[in-house]
C-alpha cells in the first residue's frame, strides 16, 4: 500500500510547477522572490506594514509573517500535499500485515520506472523552460538564453535531489514496501545520474552567465552566500562522481564515503535553495526509520509495525520543520540588524532538527515495539526475505 504514497510524491512533483504557474495571478502568494518566496516567506518590500526590509539580505527582499507555525498559506498547502498521501498510506499499511512478493518483477519495476521517469523529467524541464524562454528578457541575447536554460534545468535538478535519497535507503524501502533491494538500488542510481546531468546544465550555465555579466554576485551582498552554497554543492557533486567512478578501488569504505558526501551535498543544496527544507521531509523520514532499525537490530517487527514507525517518523519530521520555521519567523521579522548569513542557517537547522526529532522518535518506537512483540508470532524479516527469494527462484 505504501508504494502508492511514494508514487504520490512523483504526482505532486509533476503537478507542482504547472499548477503554480496557473495560479500565478495570485501574485507573491505563489511566487515571491526567486519564484519560491511564497514557500519561504520572501516577498518584495512593497508593504512595510507587515514586513521589514532586510537590506543586507538582498535588494528589496522582505520576510513576511506566516499563518501557521511561521508557514505561509502556500507552504501549508504544499507541505500537506507533499506529505499527507505518504502519511495516510503508511498508516493504512500499519494495519495490514501482508507482504506480497508474488507481484514482484524486478526487471519490470526498473524498466517501467525509467521510462515513466524520463517523461516526467522532460515535463519538469519543459514547463519552466517554455515560461522563461518566451520572455523577451531571455530572448534578447545568447547569454540570457543560456541563463534561461540553466534556470529551467534547476527544476528537474531540485526534484531529483528531493527524491534520490529515498531509494538509496533500500533496507527501509524494502521493509516499508514491496520493492526489493536490487530494484531500489537501480532506481537510486537512475535518479542519481539525472542529478549529475541536470546539475551540469544548471551549474555551467549559471557560472558562465555570472562570470560574463554578474561577477559581483560572488562578492557583494547576502546573495553571495547563495552563490557560494551553489558552488559548494557543485564541488561536492564533482567529488562524489569521482568517488563513484573509483568505487571498485575503495570497496571497503565506499558506502561510508558515499553517505557522507551525499549528506554534505544535500546540506549545501539546502543552503542554496531553501525549499529543500520542505521537499526533503520524506527522505529524512525514511533515513531516520532506516537508522533506527539498523541501530536496534529489530528483525522481529512485523511489516505493519515498520510502517507505523515510518508514520511516526514523518510526523516528527514535520514537527521539526514547523518548530524551526516558527523560530525563524520570530528571529527574522523584527529588527533589521540581523547578520546577513542568518537567513541561510534556518533551512540547514530545519533539516538537522527534522532528523534529530525523527531519529529519537523512531528509536524509542522501535525499541518499545521490539520488546512488546512476541518473537514466535511473526516471522523474522530475514526469514521472510529468504523465503521470498527461494520462491522466486523456484518459479
Amino acid at each position: 500500500m505504501i508504494h502508492y504514497g511514494f508514487i504520490s510524491l512523483l504526482i505532486a512533483a509533476v503537478l507542482y510547477e504547472p499548477v503554480r504557474q496557473a495560479l500565478y495571478h495570485l501574485g507573491e502568494e505563489v511566487g515571491g522572490v526567486g519564484g519560491v518566496g511564497g514557500l519561504t516567506n520572501e516577498w518584495s518590500c512593497a508593504d512595510n506594514s507587515t514586513v521589514f526590509s532586510h537590506a543586507s539580505f538582498g535588494p528589496n527582499v522582505c520576510f513576511r509573517h506566516g499563518v501557521v507555525a511561521g508557514l505561509t498559506p502556500f507552504a501549508v498547502v504544499v507541505l500537506s500535499l507533499w506529505t499527507a498521501p505518504l502519511l495516510v498510506t503508511a498508516v493504512i499499511s500499519s494495519h495490514i500485515d501482508n507482504f506480497n512478493y508474488a507481484r514482484l518483477k524486478r526487471d519490470d519495476i526498473v524498466r517501467n520506472f525509467s521510462l515513466i521517469y524520463s517523461a516526467i523529467e522532460l515535463l519538469w524541464f519543459s514547463v519552466p523552460a517554455a515560461a522563461y524562454l518566451s520572455s523577451p528578457f531571455y530572448q534578447s541575447d545568447a547569454m540570457k538564453f543560456i541563463l534561461g536554460i540553466s534556470i529551467a534545468a534547476a527544476f528537474p535538478l531540485s526534484w531529483n535531489l528531493s527524491l534520490v535519497a529515498i531509494p538509496g535507503f533500500h533496507r527501509a524501502v524494502f521493509l516499508l514496501s514491496d520493492i526489493p533491494k536490487d530494484s531500489s538500488v537501480k532506481i537510486h542510481k537512475r535518479i542519481a545520474w539525472s542529478v549529475v546531468g541536470w546539475a551540469t546544465v544548471h551549474a555551467s550555465g549559471e557560472l558562465l552567465y555570472t562570470c560574463a555579466r554578474d561577477s559581483a554576485s560572488f562578492t557583494k551582498g547576502s546573495f553571495r552566500f547563495l552563490f557560494w552554497a551553489g558552488a559548494a554543492s557543485a564541488g561536492v557533486l564533482i567529488i562524489h562522481v569521482v568517488v563513484v567512478y573509483f568505487r571498485h578501488h575503495i570497496r571497503g569504505s565506499f558506502q561510508c564515503v558515499h553517505r557522507i558526501l551525499a549528506l554534505i551535498l544535500l546540506l549545501c543544496a539546502t543552503v542554496h535553495w531553501w525549499p529543500f527544507a520542505f521537499f526533503l521531509c520524506p527522505a529524512v523520514a525514511v533515513f531516520a526509520t532506516s537508522r533506527a532499525f539498523i541501530s536496534e537490530h529489530s528483525n522481529t517487527l512485523s511489516f505493519s509495525s515498520t510502517n507505523f514507525v515510518f508514520a511516526l517518523s514523518l510526523v516528527s519530521v514535520i514537527c521539526g520543520l514547523c518548530l524551526v520555521w516558527y523560530i525563524r519567523e520570530i528571529v527574522l521579522i523584527g529588527s533589521s540588524d540581523k547578520h546577513p548569513v542568518l537567513p541561510f542557517a534556518f533551512p540547514l537547522f530545519a533539516l538537522t532538527l527534522e532528523y534529530a526529532i525523527a531519529r529519537v522518535t523512531t528509536t524509542v518506537a522501535v525499541a518499545i515495539l521490539a520488546r512488546s512483540t512476541p518473537n514466535n508470532d511473526i516471522p523474522l524479516l530475514e526469514d521472510t526475505v529468504f523465503q521470498a527469494v527461494e520462491e522466486e527462484s523456484s518459479s
